[in-house]
């Protein structure tokens, strides 16, 4: 079943999945994109709209959410497949230690005017470059 909302951006389908859609054409995923130090893209996962990233291990990207009835916390792949991470504490946000450096030109955000880059530290300690939208509010 899907369900409308909305904000600043306007309408947005909302439902509940067993794996993030990478090519349905109304249920579009917020990417995340990382890239290497030629900005190339190197791997990409699909995240709920405005889904706050909370840690990188390996391929696995975690976020949290905290809308439409539905909270928690979840891990993906590149290939959508989710995992719920129920019973830990609440991560720290990915947000709070990454450092904003110039976006390239990435093919994933060609039509976006809200791409921001960062490099953040990934569960292992190694520095990683990851792209994703900006909210548009």
């Amino acid at each position: 079943m899907v369900e409308w909302g909305e904000d600043g951006c306007g309408a947005y389908p909302v439902a509940r999945v067993d794996a993030i859609p990478l090519r349905d054409a109304w249920l579009r995923p917020d990417w995340v994109v990382e890239f290497d130090d030629k900005d190339r893209e190197i791997q990409r996962w699909g995240r709920p709209m405005a889904a706050e990233l909370t840690g990188l291990d390996g391929a696995r990207l975690g976020f949290r959410v905290d809308a439409h009835g539905q909270r928690g916390e979840f891990a993906t792949t590149p290939d959508g497949a989710l995992q719920a991470l129920p019973g830990q504490a609440a991560s720290a946000s990915l947000y709070a230690s990454a450092r904003q450096i110039e976006c390239p030109a990435l093919p994933t955000f060609a039509e976006s005017d809200y791409v921001q880059c960062f490099v953040v530290k990934d569960a292992a300690g190694g520095e990683r470059r990851l792209a994703w939208e900006a909210p548009c509010t």
